[in-house]
């Protein structure tokens, strides 16, 4: 199990990773290790859920689109820093295409297609690199914001 301490001790970018099945029963354990890491790491409660959401997003994509429903693994590596917390998302499916992580317009309401929006309005940093050979990965940072003193 994870300690706070140990996390605590290691700031420097200490790297917890998993690797699960990309099958959507899955989602729930990759839930639960973010939101292990990022309260581990002291985030707000808020920063969690806009964690947990982005990386829960990011998945069903990956499970959706890349593997396209069929078999494939989904490694998963946190990397803690005193002032962020930065999330590895890679699988070894088909490569999405630059017009594929575009947003629609979020004013056209309708079903789906605002993951990409999601993931973006709550993650302070996103950066795809996409490769048949060496697999897909997608890094996303979540910075600490400071405590606004009373």
């Amino acid at each position: 199990m994870l300690e706070k301490e140990k996390l605590q001790n290691e700031k420097n970018g200490s790297a917890v990773t998993i690797q699960v099945p990309g099958k959507p029963c899955f989602l729930k354990a990759i839930r639960a290790f973010i939101r292990t890491v990022a309260c581990l790491s002291d985030f707000s409660e808020s920063n969690v859920q806009e964690m947990v959401l982005a990386v829960d997003e990011a998945c069903s994509n990956i499970i959706r689109h890349s593997y396209n429903s069929m078999e494939g693994m989904i490694v998963i590596q946190c990397k803690v820093f005193d002032n962020k917390l930065e999330i590895y998302l890679r699988d070894f499916g088909k490569s999405a295409t630059k017009g594929a992580l575009r947003s629609r317009d979020i004013k056209d309401i309708k079903p789906g297609g605002l993951g990409c929006y999601l993931i973006r309005s709550v993650m302070d940093e996103i950066k795809y690199t996409g490769s048949d050979l060496d697999g897909n990965i997608l890094k996303l940072v979540k910075r600490k914001t400071r405590k606004k003193e009373k």
